[in-house]
């Protein structure tokens, strides 16, 4: 028999013992674990939250789920009657930050071409997560159990039984396995901050005779395995478990690679046996959790459901205490004196009633409630919207005074920045997630693998790649936007606003907006031209050619090539200088063109007045080649078969002092005599 804890050596550490003791020593971490959750005030919270988010606030513990009316007190003289608004709010509290569809951005590790394309190939895979293996019901589900737990988990584990047939080899794929354990089935050091987290497990419930197919050489020794219900930590009590023999606990222990564990360690295991034992296959503990905000000094986090408890509970008792009394009054009584009960009611035609008695009976109305009894219900009602950072706007009922729609969005804005912490929770859950999937597929997807996505415009897109095709991704990111944005008011606002800047040209995208809040549609063709800028610009930077179309935003292509020259690195690169002033004037010329002028006024792009001038001179630079740009006669600018027109010869191609300077050739004004060659009237 040990001397010692099993969970404790004094001559080493104890994640790194053999896998047998190191089993007892993981058991031993999960009922230290639950003797400290079970005596905790946080988990008694948790548990009220559990039964008042389902409605549950007049029955002890959280045995059964049930909201019909109740009677209670000594004598059963209460109607005991509750408004859920508890769960009311945290469901608001819970769309200010997830009622969006999150957009996930792929961080390239460089800027050139290659590792932008790979950063695309990420974009196409987190949409098919998204799309396909329900990857945000997980991220949303994680976030909605941190409002009850004040934590929420989510796992993505590599599964080599998983994914589609590999047409080669015959055998699955791999694929990535998402879940969202509760916080009673993650057992880790809740002492500690979970950024300061180097190990946790991770529980299952799993089919005993599935897991003894997978590990036939532990069969025996996992069909043994049998649950008790009083040896876990449970949230229902009393709850039927159908067929509870086949199941038991999966667990698995994943330590990050630290100092005393450099490779890190992974042990699979169910009671008293372990299953798996290897290092950490994966670049860091694949969980990811999200709090609405921390406990200080431990892990446990926190939640403002904490903090709804005590009013929902008194707005239960003076909502108790108004429906008691007009349970107990509802029916008309009246007062006669003493020896004279004998008061006689008599029914008459037409449905009239004649009572008659020694004296006028006198009616009581018991039925009345104090006036301030129904504020005092108001005022817990907006004292727990202020609690949360609800406005009444946001619960959709609008403030009294209030009209406007700019004024509804700006309340309902406000709503969204009290929320901010938890929005910003939830973001990085999301980019934790999104980045722990595309690490995974980058090192375990080895076969080439087809998927298909939604592209623009709703229409399916296919993609091929394997794991190398990731090498250029650096991490995942989250778009975020004004708060205002993202309420209808605001997006209808939003609207408006692009009517007035002339985004917005017929009523159809109009009532789109109205109809689905979306806005990407309505940039879509200025989201395109800045696109086709970019990529020029990245091979404009590489000295290769670039090409301008008549389509060309010209005056927005002509100010973003010219942001090309703003770093030192590149206004003293000939090359660059050379291969950019050269495609600026390209654009130059197409914009002096009467064609290509009534097609930009079509598009609605600006047109510069001086363009639309006549040329004082002769020709330009033009979209089919160079043009002669000097007085009649005059040489053509020399070619190159690998670039834009050169300088003349001795030409300086940069600025003093930074090499050499590119001096292009001007048009200059011919004789009045002599009519301008290849001239293009304007």
């Amino acid at each position: 028999m040990l001397s010692h804890a099993p969970d404790t050596f004094t001559d080493r550490y104890w994640a790194a013992v053999e896998p047998e003791e190191l089993v007892d020593a993981l058991e031993e971490k999960e009922r230290r674990f639950q003797r400290s959750i079970k005596t905790s005030v946080y988990w008694e919270r948790v548990l009220r939250n559990i039964a008042y988010v389902h409605g549950q606030f007049f029955q002890t513990g959280t045995d059964a789920l049930d909201m019909e009316l109740k009677v209670g007190g000594t004598q059963g003289e209460y109607l005991l009657f509750a408004a859920n608004h508890f769960r009311n709010l945290l469901e608001h509290y819970f769309q200010l930050a997830a009622r969006d569809a999150i957009g996930l951005k792929t961080r390239a590790t460089n800027s050139d071409n290659e590792s932008l394309q790979q950063a695309r190939i990420g974009d196409g895979i987190l949409d098919y997560y998204f799309r396909e293996k329900k990857m945000e019901d997980h991220l949303r589900a994680a976030a909605w159990q941190s409002l009850i737990f004040a934590q929420g988990f989510v796992t993505y584990e590599w599964d080599p039984a998983e994914g589609k047939e590999d047409p080669l080899t015959k055998q699955p794929q791999g694929d990535i396995v998402l879940g969202n354990p509760l916080a009673n089935e993650v057992i880790w050091n809740i002492a500690k901050p979970w950024d300061r987290c180097q190990w946790v497990i991770i529980k299952t419930m799993a089919n005993k005779w599935d897991l003894a197919q997978k590990f036939p050489e532990h069969a025996d020794e996992i069909l043994k395995v049998s649950e008790q219900e009083f040896d876990q930590l449970q949230i229902y009590r009393n709850q039927p478990d159908i067929c509870k023999d086949d199941l038991i606990w999966l667990y698995k222990f994943y330590h990050k690679k630290t100092p005393a564990i450099p490779d890190g360690r992974y042990c699979a295991y169910v009671k008293g046996y372990w299953l798996v034992d290897t290092v950490l296959p994966y670049e860091d503990i694949p969980i990811s959790r999200v709090s609405p905000g921390e406990w200080t000094g431990q892990g446990t986090g926190f939640t403002p459901a904490f903090s709804l408890q005590p009013c929902q509970e008194m707005l239960n008792g003076e909502l108790t205490a108004i429906a008691s009394n007009h349970a107990a009054f509802a029916t008309q009584d009246f007062f006669v004196h003493e020896g004279n009960e004998k008061v006689k009611s008599t029914r008459l035609k037409g449905g009239l009633r004649m009572i008659t008695g020694p004296e006028k009976p006198e009616p009581l109305s018991l039925l009345q409630t104090a006036p301030e009894v129904f504020k005092f219900v108001q005022d817990l009602i907006s004292q727990m919207q202020l609690i949360m950072g609800i406005t009444a706007a946001t619960r959709g009922v609008p403030e009294q005074g209030v009209t406007a729609g700019n004024a509804l969005a700006l309340l309902d804005a406000k709503s969204i920045q009290f929320a901010t912490s938890f929005v910003q929770a939830y973001n990085h859950l999301c980019e934790e997630v999104g980045t722990g999937i595309l690490r995974m597929i980058r090192k375990f997807a080895k076969t080439e693998r087809v998927l298909t996505i939604m592209g623009k415009r709703d229409q399916p897109d296919v993609i091929k790649f394997t794991g190398d095709d990731l090498q250029g991704v650096d991490r995942v990111v989250v778009d975020t936007v004004n708060p205002m944005v993202k309420t209808l008011a605001g997006k209808d606002q939003a609207a408006k606003d692009l009517i007035q800047m002339g985004a917005i040209r017929n009523p159809d995208e109009y009532n789109q907006v109205k109809e689905t809040g979306q806005l990407d549609t309505l940039l879509e063709s200025e989201n395109a031209q800045l696109n086709r800028v970019r990529e020029e610009n990245e091979d404009l930077i590489q000295g290769k050619p670039a090409a301008a179309l008549k389509t060309d935003n010209q005056v927005m292509h002509i100010k973003e090539h010219a942001a090309n020259l703003g770093t030192r690195v590149n206004y003293t690169n000939p090359q660059v200088v050379q291969a950019t002033l050269a495609h600026i004037m390209e654009h130059e010329g197409l914009l002096r063109m009467p064609d290509v002028q009534a097609l930009q006024q079509a598009l609605g792009y600006p047109i510069p007045p001086a363009f639309t001038m006549p040329l004082p001179g002769g020709p330009m630079q033009g979209p089919g080649g160079p043009v002669n740009m000097g007085p009649p006669g005059a040489p053509m600018p020399p070619q190159t078969s690998n670039g834009p027109p050169q300088g003349p010869p001795g030409a300086s191609m940069g600025p003093p002092g930074h090499g050499p300077e590119v001096v292009l050739p001007r048009p200059a004004v011919p004789p009045p005599s002599a009519p301008a060659v290849n001239a293009i009237p304007t």
